[in-house]
Protein backbone atom coordinates (compact mmCIF):
# COMPACT_ATOMS: atom_id res chain seq x y z
CA UNK A 1 0.00 0.00 0.00
CA UNK A 2 1.09 3.56 -0.63
CA UNK A 3 -0.14 7.02 0.38
CA UNK A 4 -0.78 9.70 -2.20
CA UNK A 5 -2.32 13.19 -2.37
CA UNK A 6 -5.86 12.92 -3.66
CA UNK A 7 -4.96 15.52 -6.29
CA UNK A 8 -3.22 12.62 -8.07
CA UNK A 9 -6.48 10.62 -8.27
CA UNK A 10 -9.27 11.30 -10.80
CA UNK A 11 -12.39 12.75 -9.16
CA UNK A 12 -14.60 9.93 -10.45
CA UNK A 13 -12.40 7.39 -8.65
CA UNK A 14 -12.56 9.41 -5.42
CA UNK A 15 -16.35 9.58 -5.69
CA UNK A 16 -16.61 5.84 -6.39
CA UNK A 17 -14.51 5.05 -3.32
CA UNK A 18 -16.53 7.55 -1.27
CA UNK A 19 -19.87 5.98 -2.17
CA UNK A 20 -18.60 2.43 -1.66
CA UNK A 21 -17.20 3.38 1.75
CA UNK A 22 -20.47 4.93 2.94
CA UNK A 23 -22.94 2.50 1.38
CA UNK A 24 -23.59 0.78 4.74
CA UNK A 25 -23.00 3.81 6.97
CA UNK A 26 -25.32 4.88 9.82
CA UNK A 27 -26.91 7.17 7.26
CA UNK A 28 -26.19 5.54 3.85
CA UNK A 29 -24.70 7.99 1.36
CA UNK A 30 -24.67 7.75 -2.42
CA UNK A 31 -23.60 11.08 -3.90
CA UNK A 32 -23.92 12.14 -7.50
CA UNK A 33 -21.00 13.97 -9.06
CA UNK A 34 -22.96 17.23 -8.74
CA UNK A 35 -23.67 16.77 -5.02
CA UNK A 36 -20.08 15.68 -4.38
CA UNK A 37 -18.79 18.84 -6.07
CA UNK A 38 -21.18 20.98 -4.01
CA UNK A 39 -19.98 19.42 -0.77
CA UNK A 40 -16.34 19.59 -1.84
CA UNK A 41 -16.69 23.33 -2.39
CA UNK A 42 -18.73 23.90 0.79
CA UNK A 43 -16.15 22.19 2.97
CA UNK A 44 -13.28 23.94 1.13
CA UNK A 45 -11.55 20.67 0.24
CA UNK A 46 -7.94 20.96 -0.91
CA UNK A 47 -7.03 17.75 -2.71
CA UNK A 48 -3.31 18.51 -2.36
CA UNK A 49 -3.71 18.35 1.44
CA UNK A 50 -6.02 15.32 1.30
CA UNK A 51 -4.65 11.80 1.41
CA UNK A 52 -5.54 8.51 -0.23
CA UNK A 53 -4.37 4.91 0.15
CA UNK A 54 -3.63 2.90 -2.98
CA UNK A 55 -3.57 -0.91 -2.97
CA UNK A 56 -2.86 -2.77 -6.21
CA UNK A 57 -3.68 0.34 -8.21
CA UNK A 58 -7.03 0.92 -6.49
CA UNK A 59 -8.04 3.74 -4.15
CA UNK A 60 -9.12 1.89 -0.99
CA UNK A 61 -9.19 4.68 1.60
CA UNK A 62 -9.10 8.46 1.87
CA UNK A 63 -9.30 11.51 4.12
CA UNK A 64 -10.66 14.64 2.48
CA UNK A 65 -9.20 17.80 4.02
CA UNK A 66 -10.91 21.19 3.92
CA UNK A 67 -8.77 24.26 4.52
CA UNK A 68 -9.74 27.57 6.12
CA UNK A 69 -9.33 29.83 9.14
CA UNK A 70 -11.43 28.69 12.12
CA UNK A 71 -11.54 30.74 15.30
CA UNK A 72 -8.48 32.62 14.09
CA UNK A 73 -6.38 29.53 13.38
CA UNK A 74 -5.34 27.80 10.17
CA UNK A 75 -7.50 24.69 10.30
CA UNK A 76 -7.72 21.35 8.52
CA UNK A 77 -11.28 20.01 8.44
CA UNK A 78 -11.77 16.29 8.00
CA UNK A 79 -14.50 16.54 5.39
CA UNK A 80 -14.82 12.79 4.98
CA UNK A 81 -12.92 9.65 5.93
CA UNK A 82 -13.67 6.42 4.12
CA UNK A 83 -12.24 2.92 3.81
CA UNK A 84 -13.57 0.24 1.48
CA UNK A 85 -15.25 -2.66 3.32
CA UNK A 86 -12.63 -5.04 1.89
CA UNK A 87 -9.84 -3.13 3.66
CA UNK A 88 -11.36 -2.48 7.06
CA UNK A 89 -9.76 -3.89 10.18
CA UNK A 90 -6.28 -2.82 9.03
CA UNK A 91 -6.19 0.47 10.97
CA UNK A 92 -6.03 2.43 7.74
CA UNK A 93 -7.55 5.53 9.31
CA UNK A 94 -4.81 5.68 11.95
CA UNK A 95 -2.18 4.99 9.28
CA UNK A 96 -3.52 7.79 7.07
CA UNK A 97 -3.40 10.17 10.02
CA UNK A 98 0.16 9.08 10.83
CA UNK A 99 1.03 10.16 7.28
CA UNK A 100 -1.18 13.26 7.30
CA UNK A 101 -0.43 14.94 10.65
CA UNK A 102 3.28 15.68 9.99
CA UNK A 103 2.30 17.07 6.58
CA UNK A 104 -0.32 19.37 8.11
CA UNK A 105 2.09 20.61 10.76
CA UNK A 106 4.76 21.28 8.14
CA UNK A 107 2.23 23.30 6.15
CA UNK A 108 1.39 25.54 9.09
CA UNK A 109 -1.91 24.08 10.27
CA UNK A 110 -2.65 24.73 13.93
CA UNK A 111 -5.65 22.49 14.45
CA UNK A 112 -8.01 19.99 12.84
CA UNK A 113 -11.75 19.58 13.34
CA UNK A 114 -14.39 17.11 12.19
CA UNK A 115 -17.95 15.97 12.77
CA UNK A 116 -18.87 12.37 13.55
CA UNK A 117 -22.24 10.75 14.18
CA UNK A 118 -23.00 10.09 17.84
CA UNK A 119 -23.42 6.36 18.25
CA UNK A 120 -20.63 5.60 15.81
CA UNK A 121 -18.51 4.62 18.78
CA UNK A 122 -15.81 2.90 16.75
CA UNK A 123 -15.13 6.07 14.74
CA UNK A 124 -15.22 8.26 17.86
CA UNK A 125 -12.67 6.00 19.56
CA UNK A 126 -10.39 6.03 16.50
CA UNK A 127 -10.46 9.81 16.36
CA UNK A 128 -9.76 10.03 20.09
CA UNK A 129 -6.75 7.74 19.71
CA UNK A 130 -5.47 9.96 16.91
CA UNK A 131 -5.76 13.00 19.20
CA UNK A 132 -9.20 14.57 18.77
CA UNK A 133 -11.41 15.62 21.68
CA UNK A 134 -15.17 16.24 21.69
CA UNK A 135 -15.86 19.98 21.92
CA UNK A 136 -19.61 20.22 21.30
CA UNK A 137 -22.67 18.31 20.16
CA UNK A 138 -24.96 18.96 17.20
CA UNK A 139 -28.57 17.90 16.59
CA UNK A 140 -29.87 17.28 13.08
CA UNK A 141 -33.52 17.76 12.07
CA UNK A 142 -35.60 16.80 9.06
CA UNK A 143 -39.20 16.28 8.00
CA UNK A 144 -42.28 18.45 7.52
CA UNK A 145 -44.19 20.92 9.66
CA UNK A 146 -46.86 19.21 11.72
CA UNK A 147 -49.36 21.99 12.29
CA UNK A 148 -51.19 24.83 10.60
CA UNK A 149 -49.72 28.21 11.46
CA UNK A 150 -51.49 31.38 12.49
CA UNK A 151 -51.11 34.18 9.93
CA UNK A 152 -47.87 36.11 10.17
CA UNK A 153 -48.38 39.35 12.18
CA UNK A 154 -49.46 42.16 9.88
CA UNK A 155 -46.42 44.34 10.58
CA UNK A 156 -44.07 41.65 9.25
CA UNK A 157 -43.49 40.31 5.77
CA UNK A 158 -41.36 37.56 4.25
CA UNK A 159 -39.32 38.72 1.29
CA UNK A 160 -36.91 37.09 -1.14
CA UNK A 161 -33.49 38.68 -1.38
CA UNK A 162 -30.37 38.35 -3.48
CA UNK A 163 -28.08 40.07 -0.97
CA UNK A 164 -26.16 38.29 1.78
CA UNK A 165 -26.40 40.88 4.57
CA UNK A 166 -23.84 39.12 6.74
CA UNK A 167 -23.62 41.87 9.34
CA UNK A 168 -27.34 41.64 10.06
CA UNK A 169 -27.44 37.86 9.76
CA UNK A 170 -24.60 37.32 12.24
CA UNK A 171 -26.20 39.67 14.76
CA UNK A 172 -29.15 37.25 15.06
CA UNK A 173 -27.03 34.20 15.93
CA UNK A 174 -27.01 32.55 19.35
CA UNK A 175 -24.26 30.06 18.41
CA UNK A 176 -21.57 29.67 15.77
CA UNK A 177 -22.39 27.43 12.84
CA UNK A 178 -20.57 24.23 12.00
CA UNK A 179 -17.88 24.17 9.31
CA UNK A 180 -20.16 23.27 6.39
CA UNK A 181 -22.87 25.85 7.20
CA UNK A 182 -20.56 28.80 7.83
CA UNK A 183 -20.40 32.04 5.88
CA UNK A 184 -17.40 30.67 3.97
CA UNK A 185 -19.29 27.47 3.11
CA UNK A 186 -22.30 29.38 1.79
CA UNK A 187 -20.15 31.75 -0.24
CA UNK A 188 -18.45 28.82 -1.98
CA UNK A 189 -21.85 27.82 -3.45
CA UNK A 190 -23.59 31.19 -3.29
CA UNK A 191 -25.58 30.69 -6.50
CA UNK A 192 -27.19 27.54 -5.06
CA UNK A 193 -28.72 29.34 -2.07
CA UNK A 194 -32.04 31.10 -1.77
CA UNK A 195 -32.32 33.95 0.73
CA UNK A 196 -35.51 34.61 2.68
CA UNK A 197 -35.74 37.60 4.99
CA UNK A 198 -38.31 38.76 7.51
CA UNK A 199 -38.94 42.49 7.20
CA UNK A 200 -40.35 44.80 9.86
CA UNK A 201 -40.76 48.45 8.82
CA UNK A 202 -38.05 48.01 6.21
CA UNK A 203 -35.61 46.37 8.63
CA UNK A 204 -34.36 42.78 8.39
CA UNK A 205 -35.24 40.97 11.63
CA UNK A 206 -34.82 37.36 10.50
CA UNK A 207 -33.53 35.28 7.62
CA UNK A 208 -32.94 31.82 6.21
CA UNK A 209 -30.43 30.47 3.69
CA UNK A 210 -31.49 27.26 1.95
CA UNK A 211 -31.12 25.24 -1.24
CA UNK A 212 -33.77 24.07 -3.70
CA UNK A 213 -33.87 20.69 -1.97
CA UNK A 214 -34.99 22.25 1.33
CA UNK A 215 -31.59 21.92 2.99
CA UNK A 216 -31.21 24.84 5.41
CA UNK A 217 -27.73 26.20 6.09
CA UNK A 218 -28.71 29.03 8.42
CA UNK A 219 -31.90 30.33 10.02
CA UNK A 220 -32.24 32.95 12.76
CA UNK A 221 -34.55 35.67 14.09
CA UNK A 222 -33.46 38.77 16.01
CA UNK A 223 -33.89 38.27 19.74
CA UNK A 224 -36.44 41.10 20.13
CA UNK A 225 -38.69 39.52 17.48
CA UNK A 226 -38.75 35.91 18.66
CA UNK A 227 -41.76 33.92 19.95
CA UNK A 228 -44.06 35.41 17.32
CA UNK A 229 -44.10 32.48 14.92
CA UNK A 230 -41.78 34.20 12.46
CA UNK A 231 -39.26 31.37 12.25
CA UNK A 232 -42.01 28.84 11.56
CA UNK A 233 -43.27 31.01 8.71
CA UNK A 234 -39.79 30.89 7.20
CA UNK A 235 -39.93 27.10 7.43
CA UNK A 236 -43.43 27.04 5.93
CA UNK A 237 -42.30 29.13 2.96
CA UNK A 238 -39.37 26.80 2.30
CA UNK A 239 -41.56 23.71 2.66
CA UNK A 240 -44.04 25.08 0.12
CA UNK A 241 -41.16 25.45 -2.35
CA UNK A 242 -39.09 22.36 -1.61
CA UNK A 243 -41.31 19.83 0.15
CA UNK A 244 -39.31 18.34 3.00
CA UNK A 245 -36.98 20.30 5.29
CA UNK A 246 -33.53 19.46 6.58
CA UNK A 247 -31.09 21.25 8.86
CA UNK A 248 -27.89 19.82 10.30
CA UNK A 249 -25.69 20.77 13.22
CA UNK A 250 -27.86 22.76 15.61
CA UNK A 251 -25.73 23.15 18.72
CA UNK A 252 -27.01 20.72 21.34
CA UNK A 253 -27.00 23.12 24.29
CA UNK A 254 -29.22 25.66 22.52
CA UNK A 255 -32.44 24.53 24.18
CA UNK A 256 -34.67 27.25 22.75
CA UNK A 257 -33.53 26.50 19.20
CA UNK A 258 -33.93 22.75 19.67
CA UNK A 259 -37.42 23.30 21.08
CA UNK A 260 -38.30 25.50 18.09
CA UNK A 261 -37.58 22.70 15.60
CA UNK A 262 -39.24 20.04 17.75
CA UNK A 263 -42.43 22.08 18.21
CA UNK A 264 -42.49 22.75 14.47
CA UNK A 265 -42.80 18.98 14.01
CA UNK A 266 -39.38 18.14 12.64
CA UNK A 267 -37.76 14.86 13.64
CA UNK A 268 -34.31 14.50 15.18
CA UNK A 269 -33.04 11.25 13.62
CA UNK A 270 -29.34 11.69 14.25
CA UNK A 271 -26.87 13.78 16.25
CA UNK A 272 -23.19 14.52 15.78
CA UNK A 273 -20.11 15.48 17.75
CA UNK A 274 -17.72 18.19 16.69
CA UNK A 275 -14.19 17.09 17.57
CA UNK A 276 -11.01 19.15 17.68
CA UNK A 277 -7.32 18.25 17.63
CA UNK A 278 -4.47 20.70 18.22
CA UNK A 279 -1.54 20.17 15.87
Amino acid sequence: MQFTPLSAIPLDEILSCFNASFANYFVPINMTAEVFEFRKKATRVDLDQSVGVIDNGELVGFILIGVDQWNGKKTAHNSGTGVLPSHRGQQLTEKMYAHLIPQLRANGFEQSILEVIQGNNRAVEVYQRVGYEIVRGFNCFSGELSRTLKPIPSNYSIEKSTHFDWESFHSFWTFETGWDASKAAVEQNASAFQILTIQNSGEIVGYCLYTASGSIAQIAVARAHRNKGLGKHLLKTIQEEAGALKINNVQSDQWATLSFFQKAGLKNPVNQYEMLMSL
